[in-house]
């Protein structure tokens, strides 16, 4: 019986010694320099994951592993503390692109901020601490509602400044992902080439024998014939077994990917939309209704996102009314299915809601850590259900 996504999300929670341990310590030991490592990476990252779900303490998971693992050569807290924060995360490791994909890549963009607190706002008010919030940016595929790039900054920082941080790390990740694939497409060419050679194998030596069989049963049956005909004083024709062939032939055109990105008007700048047309992507960014043409050119990108979007495609945008612009943009909206930029809130609510609106670190390298590990936990949730990450 299969399990669903849900329940299969409480293996996570369950810390037990890896049986290939001892070949991952010496992997990680060959060319480290001073103490060795005496736990395997693998240990903290299942101590990472049961962190981000359930928002334990370092003690709490110093006292876990000492119930699962044994007091013996259990690590302290702050051992543990250290080894999280120092894993090297990696939000789309194991992301695979399938090689005969055409499909179109459809993004998404924008950012939510997480408190750096989670003790109420009685505290703020009372006391007059203000902490600020973390801004979190994220570039998600809307199909897969897998994140695909991550930054995270203060709450001063802006949406479009980030955005050519965020759209280069997408794509470098999809590129990763199609590698993979491609690697994976050829391993299974090679199986299914040498799988079907021994079955063509096996067919050859059934067709044989049965050809065999057909022609003894031929020469029998043209025995009889020859008897009958001497019998009956007349000439009989033997008759020759018919042979048929059958093949196919296929062919396969592989496409580079087309490439969307949708975003809201924190995004639109004449930079944003150059980086788009650069790189191949079809930017869906919303202009402001106020946004403007003048003194860039009929061949500029901007000027053409703008006059798509308020100006029905014309040169003269500023001669249409206000209400003639509006009429435009729904237009684009509906041509363009902008609506599928909320897929972005969508994967904001899950991140939320299965590990919180609020970051425990203190520090600003382990509150970007602690970000990092909970997208890419985030990422590998979504990946037992779709299977694209593992």
């Amino acid at each position: 019986m299969a399990e669903s996504k849900y329940v299969a999300r409480g293996r996570l929670l369950v810390l037990q010694r890896d049986p290939n341990e001892g070949e991952e310590l010496e992997k990680m030991n060959r060319k480290k320099v001073g103490a060795p490592y005496r736990y395997p990476e693998s240990m903290f990252l299942a101590m990472a994951a049961i962190r981000c779900l359930t928002g334990a303490s370092y003690e709490a998971l110093e006292g876990l592993a000492r119930q699962a693992l044994g007091d013996d050569g259990t690590p302290r807290h702050a051992q543990i503390c250290r080894r999280i924060n120092g894993i090297k995360v990696d939000i789309c490791e194991g992301m695979v692109i399938a090689s005969s994909s055409k499909c179109t890549v459809r993004m998404a963009t924008d950012s939510s901020g997480l408190q750096q607190h989670n003790r109420g706002e009685w505290i703020t008010k009372k006391w007059k601490l203000k902490r600020g919030f973390v801004r979190v940016h994220m570039l998600v595929d809307v199909d897969t509602h897998h994140v695909l790039a991550l930054k995270v900054t203060d709450e001063k920082t802006g949406d479009a400044p980030v955005f050519e941080t965020l759209v280069t790390e997408a794509v470098a990740a999809l590129d990763r992902a199609a590698a993979r694939g491609e690697a994976r497409g050829k391993e299974a060419e090679e199986e299914s080439a040498g799988a079907a050679a021994a079955k063509a194998e096996e067919k050859e030596e059934a067709a044989a024998a049965i050809a065999a069989e057909a022609m003894c049963s031929a020469s029998e049956e043209a025995a009889a014939a020859r008897a009958v005909a001497a019998d009956d004083g007349g000439t009989a024709r033997e008759r020759e077994p018919e042979a048929s062939v059958s093949a196919a032939v296929t062919a396969a055109a592989a496409e580079g990917a087309e490439k969307v990105i949708y975003a809201d008007g924190a995004y639109a700048s004449r930079k944003n939309v150059a980086l788009c047309k650069e790189l191949g992507i079809v930017p869906f960014i919303k202009m402001g209704k106020n946004a403007t043409t003048a003194g860039k050119g009929e061949g500029d990108e901007w000027g053409r996102v703008v006059r798509e979007q308020l100006g029905f495609g014309t040169k003269y945008v500023s001669d249409l009314t206000a209400a003639e612009k509006a009429a435009s943009m729904e237009a684009w909206k509906a041509a363009s299915r902008y609506g599928r930029r909320w897929t972005i809130e969508i994967v904001f609510s899950a991140v939320k809601r299965l590990f919180g609106s609020d970051v425990r670190a203190l520090k600003w390298k382990n509150i970007v850590q602690e970000v990092g590990l909970k997208v890419a936990l985030y990422n590998r949730l979504v990946g037992m259900a779709s299977g694209g990450i593992g």
